[in-house]
């Protein structure tokens, strides 16, 4: 199967993340573990979720490596080996 191909430019990975479906969106959440509250439910919309995910991935609080460590989790959701 042909790899994914995880964008570099971040509008184009907001996009990105609001094409996925929910399982995988949930799937990409749940690989980076923001504490509670900090990404809305499932059942909230996606552009919301999406939104407060990157919100949270450029915080000071979110991952030491930041888009790098949403790009990494994309590629190993999304491309397993």
């Amino acid at each position: 199967p042909n790899a994914v191909t995880i964008p570099q430019d971040r509008t184009k990975l907001y996009q990105f993340l609001l094409s996925l479906p929910g399982p995988q969106f949930d799937a990409v959440v749940f690989d980076l573990n923001p504490p509670r509250g900090n990404v809305p439910p499932s059942s909230a919309p996606q552009g919301d979720r999406v939104s407060a995910l990157l919100n949270w991935v450029e915080s000071p609080i979110g991952p030491a490596t930041k888009l790098d460590a949403l790009r990494i989790s994309l590629g190993t959701l999304l491309n397993p080996q």
